[in-house]
């Protein structure tokens, strides 16, 4: 209990100011950008989202598991992994942003060639957390978020401001981003890496929990991408604005991951079972209970900040009650740091089929209500999905 408040302070303390810095530019992106504008740079980012599979993602984990046993020399070796891997995902994007000048859309076209340049570093470049989160330095690392969140908020900001056109804005956040990560990952292998000591398990656990997200990474983004192909930029504006206040509250929990991996890993699978259940069901009351709030005071805040899209109000509501979804947070973690390798290709091969399914589904059907439908009940489903998996599921 200890261990989760003095982590948790800092963790927190960072994901709310993170929240605040993701509300200011929800609020000056609702009323000082055209839903045009920002429909067509939420799925430029979604696109990003999607490429970012091919960068193995799972090494991050695979990283901070080995660092907490003290092989902190694969935090190098998990960088070199994904920026070879995400030379791929440039390729795709480089074809990608062909194809839409061959189209003559300029603004997709460009898009598409920024993602292809930055992909190879920008995402690889954030493994410095592993290093931090495998050590515990959970005050380090969350400074440092505070610093890239308030930085990146003021340059976005800022660019809005002078003009608010998409290409200059796209520059911004991927050159921003970029750069930061490329500045902290040197401080933090200059200052925090004591050892150059690797692990034998690290490629084999990396490519496993990389293969594990993928379906899951997909999913997370096929819905805004699949919206904007069949109804266009204004309507994901729109549900980019309805699902933001529940993804920036769902934010309160992510730190859990980052808290309890560390300390999962050192112990067996029988004392991990001991307790689980109850922080299951104690992230899922504490959901619930946020989510409830949030219903009550959803009308005055939308009004208040984001006149322009009052029609979300009512969809906003009914995606907030996914919150609920964060319960699996512990189950995931658990099975991570057994590792459970079996539960977790089946628990990230079902649940992600399932939403897939929906969103392709529920989308052509009822357009933007599809979009929010198809990810609340994907969460819902993953909830006794993972559960039932981490029970079953033997290895």
């Amino acid at each position: 209990m200890v261990y989760l408040t003095q982590g948790g302070f800092w963790l927190n303390l960072a994901t709310v100011i993170g929240s605040f810095s993701s509300l200011a530019l929800v609020y000056v992106f609702g009323n000082y950008l055209s839903p045009e504008i920002y429909g067509n740079y939420r799925y430029i980012l979604s696109v990003y989202g999607l490429l970012t599979v091919i960068t193995l993602t799972g090494f991050n984990a695979a990283v901070t598991r080995s660092v907490a046993k003290d092989n902190e020399g694969d935090m190098v070796r998990g960088l070199k992994i994904q920026i070879l891997s995400s030379l791929f995902g440039s390729m795709v994007a480089f074809g990608a942003s062909s194809y839409y000048l061959i189209n003559s859309n300029i603004t997709l076209a460009t898009g598409l060639m920024i993602i292809g340049l930055v992909l190879p570093l920008m995402e690889p470049l954030d493994i410095y957390n592993s290093l931090l989160n495998g050590r515990r330095l959970f005050k380090i690392s969350s400074l440092v978020s505070i610093a890239v969140q308030i930085l990146v908020t003021i340059i976005l900001i800022t660019t809005v401001l002078l003009g608010g056109h998409i290409i200059p804005l796209l520059l911004a956040y991927f050159i921003s981003y970029t750069g930061l990560r490329l500045l902290f990952f040197i401080i933090i292998k200059r200052t925090y890496q004591k050892n150059h000591q690797t692990s034998p398990d690290l490629i084999k656990t990396g490519f496993n929990f990389s293969v594990i997200n993928i379906l899951s990474n997909i999913s997370g983004q096929i819905d805004k991408i699949i919206l904007f192909q069949l109804a266009g930029a204004k309507e994901l504006a729109m549900f980019s604005f309805a699902i933001a206040p529940a993804e920036q509250l769902k934010g309160l929990f992510k730190n859990l991951s980052s808290l309890l991996l560390p300390k999962f890993t050192t112990r067996n699978e029988k004392d991990l079972r001991k307790n689980l259940n109850k922080k299951v069901m104690l992230v899922g009351i504490s959901a619930l209970l946020i989510s409830l709030a949030y219903i009550i005071f959803a009308p005055f805040l939308i009004k208040l900040f984001l006149p322009k899209y009052t029609d979300i109000i009512l969809m906003s509501q009914i995606f907030s009650l996914s919150l609920v979804g964060v319960m699996v947070i512990p189950i995931n973690s658990a099975m991570n740091s057994i590792p459970k390798i079996k539960a977790l290709y089946v628990s990230n091969i079902l649940s992600p089929v399932v939403n897939i399914i929906m969103v392709i589904t529920l989308i052509p059907l009822f357009g933007l209500w599809g979009a929010i439908l198809a990810r609340a009940f994907g969460r819902i489903i993953n909830i006794i999905g993972t559960y039932l998996v981490f029970e079953v599921v033997k290895d």
